[in-house]
């Protein structure tokens, strides 16, 4: 988890090449251990990566980085980080013009919360909805 944190930040400060390198290595060390339990959020990290990367193909392998979170999230039950990888698919799509996809991929995630409605992860989520409504 540490790694992806990492990642991130390096991709924000513009040091693309090693961003993707730690990211790559965290998802890699995380599967051979079988320490899947930030799995989806290091896949998450991963697309959010490849986006700021902004090379040709990069919003569909965000896209699929994304889906495969939201999917390893959803086996483990693990809605915040579900909720994380959602809310960055839905920004993607957003930004590619489709706000009901966006809308679409939100809600179902979102509806499913019982507690948590004061976090920054669901206020970023529930700012996103009220944009594409």
């Amino acid at each position: 988890w540490f790694r992806g944190e990492l990642a991130f930040a390096l991709g924000k400060a513009g040091e693309i090449d090693r961003a993707h390198k730690v990211i790559d290595q965290a998802i890699d060390m995380c599967r051979l251990r079988a320490e899947h339990w930030c799995l989806s959020e290091l896949l998450r990290i991963k697309g959010e990566v490849v986006l700021l990367a902004g090379a040709a193909g990069a919003k569909p392998a965000a896209e699929q980085a994304f889906q495969e979170a939201m999917a390893i999230a959803q086996e483990q039950g693990a809605v915040s980080w579900e909720l994380r990888a959602a809310t960055s698919l839905a920004r993607l799509r957003i930004a590619q013009g489709d706000n009901a996809s966006a809308r679409a991929i939100l809600e179902p995630v979102m509806r499913r919360f019982s507690e948590g409605f004061e976090t920054r992860d669901f206020k970023d989520a529930q700012a996103l909805m009220e944009g594409v409504s």
